[in-house]
């Protein structure tokens, strides 16, 4: 983030709004570092990468809020491929192409639209306004100021081949949650293509951050802790269109690697006794 930013956020007071944010929300940068595994680390190498100003102050109206006891908060997304030849920040996509000079590796962006679903409109427009401390009566607790204004936020996972990137959004509000899996075509420019895209209540007990790639085939899966009849998992074939939700079941995750590949495998035992891999 920008150094005035930092600084301007640890005075903010309870009666700031977004509008106060926005003159700081330019000249942000992100500085990227590769460090040595050796005992002590060393830096390998930093790429400083400039953040839009607009990127910025969409960010600061979609997920600034602020919560009991008057503290503020904001959501600030970012993912790193495991081979760390690729990182999103925000909404954008930022690939490293090799280089072997001392000027670093050359970086190739895409911002992700939000053009695949009409209900992401609102959200991703100028139409978005920014959390007002001040929007609920005088003497009404913050905690029913922020359950009457929609907080926006997302995610962005990235494919461990980095073929394929996955967004969730959700609201505070219990609205409908969109995902959407986006093929990264690598090329010159960098772009990426919808797959597809499903949509679900914010209220499911899968909305939550564990949504996860199958390590080699075309298939999301999220599962989630609840009740006391164990975990539900949700599988999507994104490529096919076929989801489907396994509830009552108790899993277990067992991680296997070989050269060729590695991964999860699920061993998902029902109630009725059946015995599903995947």
């Amino acid at each position: 983030m920008s150094r005035d930013y930092e600084n301007h956020w640890n005075s903010l007071l309870p009666s700031h709004t977004c509008e106060d944010l926005e003159p700081l929300c330019a000249g942000w940068i992100a500085k990227f570092t590769i460090w040595t595994l050796e005992s002590p680390p060393t830096p390998l190498r930093t790429t400083t990468i400039p953040l839009d100003t607009a990127e910025i102050w969409l960010q600061v109206r979609q997920s600034l809020r602020q919560e009991i006891l008057n503290i503020w908060k904001m959501q600030f997304p970012l993912s790193i491929r495991p081979d760390m030849k690729a990182i999103t920040i925000l909404r954008t996509i930022y690939r490293f192409d090799s280089s072997h000079d001392k000027s670093g590796p050359t970086v190739r962006s895409c911002r992700i639209p939000m053009d695949f679903d009409e209900r992401l409109e609102f959200n991703w427009s100028d139409r978005r306004k920014g959390f007002r401390p001040c929007f609920a009566p005088a003497g009404r607790p913050i905690t029913l100021q922020l359950v009457q204004q929609e907080v926006y936020s997302y995610e962005l996972i990235q494919s461990l081949d980095g073929k394929y990137l996955f967004f969730r959004d959700n609201t505070n509000l219990g609205l409908f949650s969109v995902c959407a899996v986006f093929e990264i075509d690598d090329s010159h420019p960098i772009r990426v293509i919808c797959v597809n895209t499903i949509k679900y209540r914010s209220s499911a007990p899968f909305q939550g951050n564990n949504w996860h790639f199958h390590p080699f085939l075309p298939l999301l899966f999220a599962v989630t802790e609840t009740g006391a009849s164990g975990p539900q998992i949700f599988f999507w074939n994104f490529l096919k269109g076929m989801s489907t939700l396994l509830s009552n079941v108790r899993s277990v995750l067992i991680p296997f690697f070989s050269q060729k590949e590695s991964g999860m495998a699920f061993i998902i035992r029902q109630n009725h006794g059946i015995q599903q891999h995947v």
